[in-house]
């Protein structure tokens, strides 16, 4: 029984890893009439009002489908503007493994700031 308990956390690290597939699409292409996405370097003499920070979660239930930080980052896109914003800052995404939703075999996260700009 000992030896079981000691390869099931190397297990779930080995099949976790596996999952990982997440990186940050290019900033540029992710822009939207409604709703301009910041590099670092465009951020610098922006005059902007912070909205607060905006996470996008994409779960997938499956090992069939690999979660994307695509899918996540359009779920961040959308609670951006929910909120007023027409401008994010600071967008990083990552493989958030197993979790963090109830269900979730593999997941993407991204967050930002949403801000509005003139």
């Amino acid at each position: 029984m000992k030896n079981k308990v000691v390869y099931l956390p190397i297990l779930i690290t080995l099949l976790t890893a596996c999952a990982s597939n997440i990186d940050t699409p290019a900033l540029s292409t992710l822009s939207t009439p409604q709703l301009k996405v910041f590099s670092d370097n465009e951020i610098e003499n922006l005059k902007y009002t912070s909205k607060g920070e905006v996470k996008g979660v994409d779960c997938s239930p499956t090992w069939f489908r690999f979660a994307s930080s695509t899918n996540a980052i359009n779920k961040l896109i959308e609670e951006a503007k929910d909120i007023g914003a027409n401008g994010l800052i600071n967008v990083t995404c990552w493989d958030s493994g197993v979790g963090p939703i109830a269900w979730c075999n593999n997941s993407a996260t991204c967050k930002g700031e949403a801000v509005s700009y003139e």
